[in-house]
């Protein structure tokens, strides 16, 4: 029997794809794509958004009310209020008392203290000779608002000042012994201080790092942080993975804690002022930079691992009148106090002079009185106040002391025309 040769291929076709469909599927092995370099690392990616519904926002007079018991709020011409924290000559901003975790924000600072939701994550920081490290208050929340250096096998940051908004993130210049270098090995470590490089080599390793310029781009909130080194390259000099956990809003201020893959911490939206109103924030007490107390004899009033002053309370929302207008308003109110006061009184006085009855309130004014109208009363009109005044003494408010007087001038004045003039004695009698 003869095949078709059209047969013999189809046949031949069908019998190939039988046996690659045995054999399963072919895999074709790709070279993955080199990673961007560190220095041009950008994420779209929206972190992972928490379940619990964040806090009512709040504003500065909140910064002012939670940190006056830990500090000092200073008034300055550059800055208008800033805050030193009272904890210590050797306190220093993200090295004292606090440990780096990797977030989906990238490196996000845990303080250990109870009021580090604010000065840590928002605003920035700047170091004086004479008050030391202090706190520009700011709006925008962040991980953490620091510069980060790197270089082989180590990596230092230090505390973003206010003059890093107007040159760059990367052309910003903070001096060599601002910051803190640590072997990478640790940087991940809740104990990581006790790793710290000695301060007197900083400028060692200052000259041979260069700027880590990662960031991170929150795409639902619209904002850009600076997130530090990348995780996978601390994996490399920690020979671990980097466990990276989710940032979860917390409701009350307190300390940020890790458990399982998230870190809780207070991060509520702060308000701007309105400038259409009267009363704007300011703290409760305001130091001037003379005043403050230098570093060494500085008291000690917050502590790692203290708990709160007082719990916070979300009225700390109202914003407190400026230093000059509490002194105004209460003189206003004085003012207008005595004219509501004035009616009430003038009254109950009216009443007493039409009832002659009571003495206590007449007792005072006759000595008062009598000195002033007797020198001023001619005489030959005394005879004739008796005739008008006695009808007349329940419009007249001020005359009711004077009736008194007048009865009496005239006895005393009729007693002496008795010896002159005897006749009209019978009538008067009958009077």
């Amino acid at each position: 029997m003869k095949l078709n040769p059209l047969k013999l291929f189809v046949l031949a076709i069908c019998i190939a794809l039988i046996a690659q469909s045995c054999n399963g599927p072919v895999y074709v092995e790709s070279t993955p794509a080199p990673s961007p370099p560190q220095q041009t690392y950008y994420s779209d990616q929206a972190p992972a958004q928490p379940q619990d519904a964040p806090p009512p926002p709040v504003s500065y007079q909140s910064f002012y009310n939670e940190l006056s018991p830990y500090g000092q709020w200073i008034s300055t011409p550059d800055y208008g209020y800033v805050w030193i924290p009272s904890a210590g000559p050797d306190f220093q901003p993200y090295a004292t008392s606090g440990h780096w975790v990797y977030t989906n924000y990238g490196w996000t600072w845990a303080s250990d203290y109870s009021w580090g939701w604010a000065p840590f994550h928002y605003g920035t920081w700047d170091f004086d000779a004479n008050m030391g490290w202090f706190w520009i208050p700011g709006y925008q929340w962040a991980p953490a608002w620091v510069s980060w250096r790197s270089e082989p096998g180590y990596y230092g940051w230090a505390p973003l000042g206010p003059s890093y908004a107007s040159v760059g993130y990367a052309s910003y210049y903070c001096p060599p012994e601002r910051y803190v270098f640590v072997s990478a090995t640790y940087v991940n470590s809740p104990s990581m201080s006790t790793y710290y490089i000695p301060r007197g080599q900083n400028a060692v390793y200052y000259n041979r790092s260069a700027v880590v310029t990662t960031t991170y781009y929150d795409k639902a909130g619209n904002n850009t942080y600076y997130a530090g080194p990348q995780g996978a390259e601390v994996e490399r000099y920690t020979g671990s993975p980097v466990k990276q956990v989710t940032v979860v809003q917390s409701a009350s201020p307190d300390r940020a804690s890790v458990s399982g893959n998230q870190i809780t911490m207070f991060r509520p939206a702060v308000q701007k002022p309105d400038n259409n109103d009267a009363a704007k924030p300011a703290p409760r007490t305001v130091f001037q930079r003379g005043d403050v107390t230098p570093i060494a004899q500085r008291p000690v009033l917050t502590r790692p691992n203290q708990p709160r002053v007082a719990p916070f309370q979300q009225e700390n929302n109202q914003r407190q009148a400026p230093t000059n207008q509490p002194q105004q308003r209460p003189v206003q109110e004085q003012q207008r106090q005595p004219t509501q006061q004035q009616q009430p009184q003038q009254k109950p006085i009216q009443e007493q002079q039409h009832q002659p009855v009571q003495p206590q309130q007449q007792s005072q004014p006759k000595p008062a009185q009598v000195q002033q109208r007797q020198p001023v009363q001619p005489q030959p009109q005394k005879p004739a106040q008796p005739q008008q005044r006695q009808p007349t003494q329940g419009p007249t408010s001020q005359h009711p002391p004077v009736q008194q007087v007048a009865p009496r001038q005239q006895k005393q004045k009729q007693a002496k025309p008795k010896k002159q003039q005897p006749q009209p004695r019978d009538p008067q009698q009958g009077k």
